[in-house]
């Protein structure tokens, strides 16, 4: 996820690039300190979570950057975004509630799909939809797919 503000310290991001080839940048690591999160917890259980947004293009570029995209790709995928902050962007974050984890909580139920309109089975099945199916031959080339 390309836009929680990284955290102060992160000098890679600020312009010290004496660190930055020993930075492994993880796209899901958001919780070890790379990024300025919002959490909220209970009992062991997280209830709700968020983040500040980053801010300030030189840093979503140099994020872009060490997720592996070049200028000319940063460009054409995130080029509308990051000419909207010539027109300012304030400092801005969100933060959401987990409502089934807390529903799971005041109901006492022991698994989160208890409480799911449409839960995954234990191998993350769709037993109503019965997803994810086996994709067709057309769907395979569509999106330039060999199985060998």
């Amino acid at each position: 996820y390309p836009d929680p503000a990284p955290s102060p310290g992160m000098r890679v991001f600020y312009g010290d690039e004496s660190n930055a080839d020993r930075f492994n940048w993880l796209p899901n690591q958001d919780s070890a300190g790379i990024n300025a999160n919002i959490q909220g917890g209970f009992t062991g259980y997280e209830l709700s979570s968020g983040s500040i947004r980053i801010h300030d293009p030189r840093i979503q570029k140099r994020v872009f950057q060490m997720m592996g995209l070049n200028d000319e790709q940063v460009e054409e995928r995130f080029g509308n975004f990051l000419k909207a902050f010539k027109y300012g962007v304030p400092p801005h974050g969100g933060m959401a509630p987990g409502l089934d984890r807390i529903i799971m909580i005041l109901q006492e139920e022991p698994n989160i799909r208890e409480v799911m309109a449409f839960p995954k089975n234990g191998e993350m099945r769709d037993l109503m939809f019965d997803s994810p199916s086996t994709p067709t031959d057309q769907q395979l080339k569509d999106l330039g797919i060999k199985i060998t």
